[in-house]
Order: C-alpha cells, then sequence, then structure tokens
C-alpha cells in the first residue's frame, strides 16, 4: 500500500546513523494506522515529496503531472523490485488524495485500486482540488472514505459522496469520534477518523474482497453505488 499523506505531503524522509527519520507526518491518520494494515500483511509505503518540494507550497498542478507519477512509479517499482510481485493500493488522505487519484490514473498494471479517505474536494491555495471529471480515465476501483461529521471546509462529505456515486465507486461513511482535539483540518479531528482507525481500516481490507452490495460495520455505513 502507497501512502500519501495530508498536508503539508513532505516529512523530509531520510536515513540518520541508520536509523529512519520521518518530520511532520506522524500524526497524519495513514500514517498512524500503518500497524493495522501490517498486523495483516500489509506493506505499507509512506510516499515523501520530491526532495525540491520539501519546502513552499505542494501544488495540485504539480500532483497531477505527468513528472510526479512518474517519481511515484519509480519508488513502488522499487519496493516490488525488493520484495516480489505486489498488489498496490494508492491510499491518501486529505491532500494526499489528489496525488493518490492522479498518480493512479497514470499508475502501472500492478496499481489494483485507489482508496481517498477525507477526500479534497473544494479548491484551496494550493489547487483546485479533485473534481468528477478527474476520474474519467481512471480504470480501476475507487473506494470513498469519509467522516459524516468531517468539519474541514475543503472536505465535504457530501461532495464525496456525490462524486462516489457519479463514479460507480463505493463509499465509507464514517460515524463516531474519541478524544477529537485541534483545528478541524488537523489530524486528530473527525478529519482525521480520531479513534476509529482500526474500524476503517477493516472496511478496507473486507471492501478489497467483497465489493457487491451495501454492507455495514459499527461505526460505519458502506454503500456501493452501481
Amino acid at each position: 500500500m502507497a501512502i500519501f499523506p495530508g498536508d503539508p505531503g513532505r516529512g523530509n524522509l531520510r536515513v540518520e546513523n541508520g536509523q529512519i527519520h520521518y518530520d511532520n507526518q506522524r500524526g497524519n491518520f495513514l500514517v498512524r494506522s500503518r500497524g493495522y494494515f501490517l498486523e495483516d500483511g500489509f506493506l505499507t509505503v509512506v510516499i515523501d515529496a520530491p526532495s525540491d518540494y520539501q519546502s513552499g507550497p505542494f501544488w495540485h498542478s504539480f500532483r497531477a503531472s505527468p513528472r510526479y507519477a512518474q517519481d511515484v512509479n519509480a519508488v513502488v517499482g522499487a519496493v516490488s523490485r525488493r520484495f516480489g510481485d505486489l498488489d498496490w493500493t494508492y491510499a491518501g488522505h486529505s491532500e494526499g488524495t489528489v496525488s493518490a487519484a492522479f498518480a493512479g490514473r497514470r499508475a502501472s498494471p500492478d496499481v489494483r485500486r485507489i482508496v481517498l479517505a477525507s477526500a479534497l474536494t473544494i479548491a484551496n491555495y494550493q489547487g483546485p482540488g479533485l473534481s468528477v471529471s478527474d476520474f474519467k480515465d481512471v480504470k480501476i476501483p475507487v473506494l470513498w472514505v469519509h467522516h459524516r461529521n468531517d468539519p474541514c471546509r475543503w472536505t465535504s462529505y457530501s461532495r464525496a459522496r456525490d462524486y462516489a456515486k457519479d463514479t460507480n465507486s463505493a463509499l465509507v461513511t464514517v460515524t463516531g469520534v474519541k478524544n477529537s482535539r485541534g483545528d478541524a483540518c488537523q489530524p486528530f479531528s473527525e478529519h482525521g477518523f480520531v479513534g476509529m482507525e482500526d474500524k476503517k481500516g477493516q472496511s478496507h481490507r473486507r471492501l478489497d474482497t467483497q465489493r457487491s452490495g451495501p454492507r455495514r460495520y459499527r461505526g460505519l455505513s458502506v454503500a456501493r453505488f452501481d
């Protein structure tokens, strides 16, 4: 699973004295949830911003560019060469959903699905976000995951619900929260599914193998639009 964290999207990933260091993004919900996927045998790879985007805005126009897709393909290709034939999922959260969607659209055949959690569908200072038209050339399944009460102004639940319907994709609606804190668009509010990480992970794992018909899990409502 290739993970594309939300804003700022860069962690200055590096090795120092034999230790892996990763700044800024450890609170991001996909990054902090990796352990749940590892327990089920998923290999997780956090995609950092390129070295020339480690400061300043991480423009959506660059995330949508062929060069960025080539960079991502190079990373997952290197991982596949090391670990063997892999079945890839591109999973993005918030601003990272722009990266996951566009990189997934230009991905190699080894990428089998895209997961968009708290999708950014309203323009912000870095770009226009996602629109339905961005998915016209996507040939692999897309799973939308969104908290019904997401408070972030750029990640509208109703718009994500409409996009899922318009693209005939599965939608996971999350309800409930535990120990919510911080600003609306930060990782420990409903925007970041705080306290719901394992339930959301379970829904994704099950939907990989059970993609037909509506399903419900405690704290989750799963719909399939056909």
